[in-house]
């Protein structure tokens, strides 16, 4: 059945619901009765109608409209929306405004916005600019429902000016008004639809809406619904839920046996974001069938599959988990999935895997417990910090658990991981030194002349006798390049010739050169072609054409053939000059470099 006849269907049947419900009102609530007696509708369970004074709820013409909070008095929605549609249709243009604005003080957010929902509509067929209109004067916490009514309505009277219309509405309430025209129109193409969601910048409404009558349609047919989604060219991150119906119905409906069907073969269309959920809803309901029926499946279409139903199983049965993959042959499948369910396990309950690490072997005990930590130090470090310690002796290595808890410690709070690590001398000099280095960096965004000043503190170690305060420079360089040149006259002298160059080369980058090369000047006259060269070869990257430019102006042989050589180093193997600019900078290199440049060009 085409959308253009559900739609037409879907009106006439509206259409006539609205004149039943009408009649019923009259019926039921004994608004039509020969001598126009007031009558009541009795709310209780058996419900009858009797005469004004018993029980019931009372009601004569002439208090329709004077005040929403009677529809209160309706337990059933059915008999409330009768109600409701009676009321609209006995008042006049003031009282539907009236209504209107008296609707944004209902409480109840569902009725409120039903309520509206037929005031927008109602108003709407006597005016929609009147409709519109009258809801932008509603606070816009309370209009949602007066919005939807109206351009529900007038997206079926007019599409092209309702569309123009909401387009000139705040973004909050163009959204609304998009989506009453979007689910009153289904009868639109899907690329109509598509097209009018992309006026407003929301392409994902559309997508919504498509994907949820394309469920709708194959409701009876799981596996059919699932082929239609994915031939639908809607990205799956909007059709989750339908997907995830969908294959839950087909596996109900044909067993276990569809989930080589659904996932034997990944598609980008299905990419492993959504399939991990997909298999996730799948697997939760019987994670070891699912793993036996893999596990008898053809060996190239089973391995990943076992991987995603042991991370999904080790959440919910770890320890069964971690058996049945034990079992699995070849020995290096088992041990793919062993690290996969430590891996799933240390996420979802990190203190319990490490309350039984000492099940595993030398090699997943390691993986177990940098799993752990690494987690736990995401919530808490300290804690994490206390349980590597306790760990000394059920772990020979604990360097690379270390690793895995200041590379979040010093992210989530470089100082008090800096201060764990300056307390404890107890590691190797190496490690103790690596970790520093990163917390440092880490600190130098958060107290900058602090984790300078703990650098300065550091031994100088290595072949160059380096400071770590050279560290805090290189970081601050990249982004607090003024507070990095600020420090530079502060560094130790070992650290100096390093510490320059990070910041010189932070400045050719920010496309500063010419501020890189006058800091040069302050570079120690030992170690300024070890600085010009590497500014050099920053230039040559980021601006071939401008460093070609600047060689003339550069001061003295040396430096201009320290620039050319670069200039033409980098050009070997990107190239980016003319074949004249190649031979003016060759002609400005000294014997040394020529040869340098020559020596390279052979080896291409």
């Amino acid at each position: 059945m085409s959308k253009t006849i559900r739609y037409l269907i879907g009106v006439v049947f509206g259409v006539g619901i609205s004149l039943l419900a009408w009649i019923a009102f009259l019926t039921v609530e004994g608004w039509v009765n020969s001598d126009n007696e007031t009558l009541s509708y009795d709310n209780s369970e058996t419900g009858h109608i009797s005469e004004s004074g018993q029980e019931g709820a009372s009601y004569s013409r002439s208090d329709l409209g004077k005040d929403l909070s009677e529809l209160t008095q309706y337990q059933s929605d059915f008999a409330r929306s009768v109600a409701l549609y009676a009321l609209l249709e006995q008042s006049d243009r003031a009282e539907l405004i009236d209504l209107a604005k008296r609707s944004a003080t209902i409480d109840h957010s569902s009725r409120r916005r039903t309520t509206q929902v037929a005031i927008g509509r109602k108003i709407a067929a006597v005016s929609t600019h009147l409709a519109l209109e009258v809801a932008m004067e509603v606070p816009k916490s309370t209009r949602a429902g007066l919005l939807f009514g109206a351009y529900h309505e007038w997206s079926t009277t007019n599409l092209d000016e309702a569309i123009a219309s909401a387009q000139t509405l705040d973004t909050a309430s163009a959204q609304i008004a998009l989506q009453a025209i979007l689910e009153t129109r289904n009868d639109l193409s899907d690329s109509r639809q598509r097209e009018i969601a992309g006026q407003f910048g929301r392409e994902e409404f559309a997508y919504r809406l498509i994907t949820e009558q394309t469920a709708a349609s194959h409701a009876d047919n799981p596996r059919s619904a699932w082929q239609a989604l994915m031939d639908d060219n809607i990205d799956n991150s909007y059709q989750l839920r339908e997907l995830r119906e969908a294959s839950l119905g087909w596996v109900e409906r044909d067993g276990l046996s569809v989930l080589s069907n659904l996932f034997s073969a990944p598609t980008p269309k299905l990419d492993s974001d959504v399939r991990s959920e997909l298999i996730r809803s799948i697997v939760e309901i019987d994670p070891s069938a699912a793993f036996n029926h893999v596990e008898a499946l053809p060996s190239e279409e089973k391995k990943w599959l076992l991987r995603s139903i042991v991370r999904v199983w080790a959440r919910i049965e770890p320890q069964r988990a971690l058996e049945a993959a034990a079992n699995i042959e070849p020995d290096s499948d088992a041990k793919t999935l062993l690290n996969d369910v430590v891996f799933s396990w240390a996420k979802n309950d990190p203190h319990g895997i490490l309350s039984g690490i000492e099940q595993f072997d030398h090699e997943l005990r390691l993986e177990a417990a940098e799993y752990a930590i690494s987690f736990i130090a995401i919530k808490d470090p300290e804690e994490a910090a206390r349980i590597v310690e306790e760990l000394q002796s059920k772990v020979s290595n604990t360097s690379s658990i270390e690793h895995g808890l200041i590379d979040h410690w010093s992210q989530s709070d470089p100082r008090a991981a800096l201060d764990w690590l300056l307390e404890d001398s107890g590691r190797g000099d190496t490690r103790r030194r690596s970790f520093i280095e990163k917390t440092l960096r880490a600190l130098a965004h958060v107290d900058s002349q602090y984790a300078f000043q703990i650098g300065l503190e550091q031994p100088l170690v290595g072949e160059y006798n380096v400071g770590l305060e050279s560290d805090v420079i290189s970081e601050l360089s990249t982004f607090d390049i003024e507070t990095a040149l600020s420090l530079l006259p502060k560094v130790r002298e070992e650290s100096k010739s390093i510490s320059y160059v990070w910041v010189g080369q932070a400045l050719v980058k920010k496309r500063d050169p010419n501020r890189a090369m006058e800091l040069g000047e302050q570079v120690p006259e030992s170690r300024r072609d070890y600085y010009y060269g590497s500014i050099a070869g920053e230039w040559a990257t980021t601006n071939p054409i401008q460093l070609y430019e600047e060689l003339e102006q550069m001061p003295g042989a040396t430096l201009r053939s320290t620039m050319a050589r670069q200039l033409l180093f980098n050009n070997i193997s990107s190239p980016i000059l003319t074949k004249d600019q190649v031979e003016h900078a060759r002609s400005l290199l000294t014997e040394e470099d020529a040869s340098y440049i020559d020596q390279w060009e052979q080896r291409q």
